[in-house]
């Protein structure tokens, strides 16, 4: 039990150590673009108790937006109401942060 504790221990501070030197230089970026399609979708997870059992399904909805970005396909999820209130063909202005890895971070629509 220590073994797994200690090789999850180690692969969740090798993630924190990547991030934080990710995002320690960030560069901005904005760009103009337009919503080529969307969708909504319903996605289900089966749930288990501690024994291993089956207890049923949580289910929630995902939203999907794709935009054109500089002759490039985005695909970003959003909340259902900036779902709603996007239409196709609509402008907007997508601005997001790259780390020194090439993470995006602070991904927004507006």
């Amino acid at each position: 039990m220590n073994k797994v504790f200690s090789v999850i221990a180690l692969i969740v501070f090798g993630i924190c150590f990547l991030l934080g030197v990710d995002s320690s230089q960030l560069t901005h970026h904005s760009y103009n673009a337009h919503i080529l399609d969307k969708w909504h979708e319903e996605v289900c997870s089966p749930i288990y108790d501690y024994k291993g059992n089956y207890l049923g399904e949580d289910c929630g909805d995902d939203y999907t937006l794709v935009l054109r970005v500089e002759d490039q396909r985005e695909e970003l999820r959003v909340s259902g109401d900036k779902f709603k209130s996007l239409k196709l063909g609509d402008q907007v202005l997508y601005e997001y942060d790259t780390g020194r890895l090439g993470l995006k971070h602070n991904t927004k629509i507006f």
